[in-house]
């Protein structure tokens, strides 16, 4: 059975120089998780609503479909073995049945799980803002809701995230403009902004001014995107350490374009990653 691997593109559509900016940015400062709005059909009971995901994004696909991938993702590429990616907290996309025409009986069943999985998202975190806001007889009603089959020693905001997390994962496998199964053959998997480890400190902070103005320059059109009223810019957050491991320092190789070899070989010396791990992205391998 052959590996598979986990991949992180960018620089798709732009120049060279422009792919070699990110990626020393993603050196300096890690991997940028950034906001996407994502559709969630009515029901019958809800109507249409949108949560805006925060996500970094990845497939898991053998080496020789990379320039394939390569193509609709961007030539500059992180390569990640997949158990060191998932010590980063990296998990599979829960994909739904999407959204294709001419659907009956129970095609829908996958938006309608979607849709309701948001509900309940929306229902835990009004929840949690009546235990922690809420008057005296809100605060009273809550709790005895939430102290109920032994959940008292368990932190509302636990189950909040657990709920966030989901959203951030959940994606429709197709839809119209896809063809079917589009998007689940994509393979994605996803690190989000939900988990942390015990006691430690929160992994995935914004940027700051610095980082910000950085942003905005390496790419306003889409960084100053307004989305849920807010800039790109300003949803974003970081991930570069958890528990003194950098995640950067743990990708298996650099994949860039042959043009831009020699300056990204300089760039993994400069920030102590073996330049020998930078590698051509038309080597046989990535194209069977």
């Amino acid at each position: 059975m052959e590996d598979i691997y986990f991949y992180h593109s960018f620089g798709l559509g732009k120049d060279n120089d422009h792919g070699l900016k990110v990626l020393n940015l993603i050196f300096r400062h890690g991997i940028l998780l950034t906001v996407e709005p994502q559709r969630f059909l009515a029901t019958r009971s809800l109507s249409e609503n949108t949560f805006v995901q925060k996500r970094a994004c990845f497939t898991a696909i053998p080496a020789r479909e990379l320039a394939a991938f390569a193509k609709g993702f961007g030539p500059f590429v992180l390569e990640f073995d997949g158990q060191a990616l998932r010590e980063f907290g990296v998990l599979p996309v829960a994909y739904t049945a999407g959204w294709m025409p001419g659907g009956a009986l129970l095609d829908s069943a996958g938006s309608l799980l979607g849709r309701q999985w948001l509900e309940s998202y929306y229902v835990m975190a009004e929840l949690v803002h009546l235990v922690k806001n809420g008057n005296a007889q809100e605060k009273a009603v809550a709790e005895k809701i939430w102290n109920a089959a032994g959940r008292a020693t368990l932190a509302p905001e636990e189950l909040q995230f657990s709920l966030e997390a989901l959203m951030n994962l959940c994606y429709p496998s197709d839809e119209f403009g896809t063809g079917e199964f589009g998007y689940f053959k994509e393979r994605e998997w996803r690190i989000v902004p939900n988990l942390a480890l015990a006691g430690g400190s929160w992994l995935y902070p914004a940027p700051n001014a610095d980082q910000t103005k950085e942003l905005r320059e390496l790419d306003a059109d889409f960084f100053e995107k307004i989305i849920r009223g807010k800039p790109q810019v300003e949803q974003c957050a970081f991930l570069r350490d958890i528990g003194g491991h950098n995640v950067v320092e743990r990708a298996r190789r650099i994949i860039v374009p042959p043009e831009a070899i020699g300056k990204a070989k300089e760039l993994a010396a400069v920030h102590k990653y073996d330049p020998d791990r930078v590698v051509l992205g038309n080597l046989p391998e990535f194209s069977g």
